[in-house]
């Protein structure tokens, strides 16, 4: 009985931090477009250095956070190349996510956002073998449809069949939800055997060092 209340509380404080990163997560969507784009009151930053400075941020707050966790020694070499897979992805995805939005639509920034739960869901079910129930295979299209070719097919009938830069942010949105997926299959091996804020300072360090090399 007790361990059964365990399990409940414990669930119920997974869902509650999932919907908090979610919550954190539509600030960057919301404050980062009118930083990337130029205007009489707010000048334009770069991409890479506002993915550098968002990366880089986290890492120091979460350092201390971090310092009574797991011991940095207690990772091994598999562990490393993980959370360094992880970095990469992470900060690509956040790249190519800011320089889509500084020329995609509001509306389809926000659609595309979204693609990384389905890129993360097909990507899961390549690496553990998972496979869709035939009643799950209809509204699973019905989501990749409504979410990437619906928007896609409207900016396209929009500027004559050509690749403006409107449709170029929108893929370029779309990528990023494909590295976020990889990002998020790749967590798995690591966010189950160390602290989550030991692996998040770590991340974000090396994000933050993969995107100053760009910067470079």
């Amino acid at each position: 009985m007790i361990t059964e209340r365990l399990t409940a509380k414990k669930s119920r404080y997974g869902y509650y931090l999932i919907i908090l990163a979610s919550a954190l997560t539509a600030l960057i969507h919301v404050f980062s477009k009118p930083m990337l784009e130029s205007s009489d009151t707010v000048m334009q930053i770069n991409p890479i250095v506002l993915a550098f400075l968002v990366y880089f941020i986290g890492g120091i707050f979460f350092t201390p956070i971090a310092k009574k966790t797991d011991s940095i020694s207690k990772f091994g070499r598999k562990d490393w190349l993980f959370m360094i897979g992880i970095g990469v992805a992470e900060v690509g995805a956040l790249i190519a996510y800011f320089y889509g939005i500084s020329t995609s639509t509001a509306v389809n920034a926000s659609i595309f956002s979204n693609s990384e739960m389905i890129f993360a869901l097909v990507i899961g079910m390549m690496v553990f073998k998972e496979r869709l129930r035939i009643k799950e295979c209809i509204p699973f299209s019905m989501i990749i449809i409504g979410m990437m070719a619906i928007p896609i097919g409207n900016d396209l009938i929009q500027n004559n069949f050509s690749m403006g830069e409107m449709l170029t942010g929108d893929l370029l949105i779309i990528l990023s939800g494909v590295l976020y997926g990889i990002d998020i299959t790749l967590c798995k091996f690591v966010g189950d055997k160390f602290d989550a804020r030991r692996v998040t300072q770590i991340v974000s360090l090396i994000c933050a060092g993969v995107a100053i090399s760009l910067i470079a």
